[in-house]
């Protein structure tokens, strides 16, 4: 297998190249990639990946520097990106060469540590071929008839829905871009409860805004109350798949279930607009209530530099901290 380096301009042209391997999503696509290109600090790479002079897949990456270190990621832990990694022909079979193929590649760039996210590759290879993994998991809900999605519910949630929409709440689309500044104080205020600073910033939320409206992939819900906002969520899509990226609410209002009513508006919008899943980033007892089931998410670092390695685990500490240390000096 070959990583040949493309220089494709044409947004149109990679999207219609990726759509025809199952594996391509939201994640994959060229606007999802600009989101990253504009909010990171990175370039973004984009490759055909060759075999017997034959192209089987494609891998967008992106090239960063940390400190001394260049780091190969695709996509890299905070990025709001639940997944990557390369979509191409019979991956189980292919991952032990697509490995092979870019160990080449970073040693002769000079790379420190890669990370890769990435539902399709064989774990156990990664793992043979010196990668570590961080396992979590997210719930799927499937989106189809509307009653067949209300009965799937936990009773729990049907009811919190119904109290909801009896004291009068109702879900709108809102695509003012003063939506961000909304959601973003409802997020802070989130935050605020733990003495905590948001783990992104309102311009990574303005350029998704920016972006994914203008590409119609993008929807962002708020929760009226007496015409007052109490709630909202974004929810980036693709063809196959609506994620969500955040949610946030005005505590006071919680007893009315606002963010019941939201996440299941969300759903049956979906259905609206041909979508087929929810991914919605994650577990927790609220997810829960949503009728969906789990599965398996995979992040694979590796580190060919002791320093890499040590820098990797450093880096995380110091980013909890800093998030501590922001949240003190906003709420204090």
């Amino acid at each position: 297998m070959e990583l040949l380096p493309l220089t494709i301009t044409d947004h149109c042209l990679w999207d219609d190249t990726l759509a025809q391997f199952e594996s391509a999503a939201l994640f994959h696509e060229s606007v999802w990639l600009d989101f990253i290109e504009q909010t990171q600090k990175g370039k973004k790479y984009l490759f055909r990946l060759v075999e017997q002079g034959r192209a089987i897949g494609y891998f967008p990456a992106f090239i960063l520097k940390k400190w001394p270190f260049a780091i190969l990621a695709s996509p890299a832990n905070g990025w709001n990106t639940s997944f990557m990694g390369p979509v191409m022909e019979d991956p189980k079979r292919r991952t032990a060469p697509f490995i092979k193929t870019l160990d080449t590649f970073c040693q002769s760039q000079r790379i420190d540590h890669v990370e890769i996210a990435s539902p399709i590759l064989d774990a156990s290879l990664m793992l043979e071929a010196g990668f570590s993994c961080k396992r979590g998991k997210t719930m799927l809900v499937d989106i189809d008839d509307p009653k067949i999605m209300f009965s799937r519910l936990k009773s729990e949630a049907r009811t919190a829905i119904r109290k909801a929409k009896n004291h009068g709440l109702i879900v709108k689309e809102s695509n003012d871009h003063a939506f961000v500044d909304r959601y973003y104080k409802q997020l802070t205020g989130v935050f605020a409860r733990q003495k905590l600073a948001p783990t992104y910033p309102k311009e990574r939320v303005a350029s998704l805004f920016r972006l994914l409206k203008a590409k119609n992939q993008l929807l962002t819900l708020e929760v009226l109350y007496r015409g007052i906002s109490i709630a909202s969520g974004v929810f980036p899509y693709g063809e196959k798949t609506v994620y969500f990226f955040g949610g946030a609410g005005i505590d006071a209002y919680r007893n009315l279930r606002p963010h019941d009513l939201l996440h299941y508006t969300l759903m049956t919008k979906a259905l609206e607009l041909g979508i087929r899943h929810y991914d919605m980033e994650g577990t927790s007892a609220f997810k829960e209530k949503f009728g969906g089931y789990p599965i398996e998410r995979l992040h694979f670092y590796k580190s060919y530099t002791t320093a890499a390695q040590t820098a990797r685990g450093l880096y995380e500490r110091y980013f909890k901290i800093k998030q501590k240390i922001q949240g003190s000096l906003i709420h204090r």
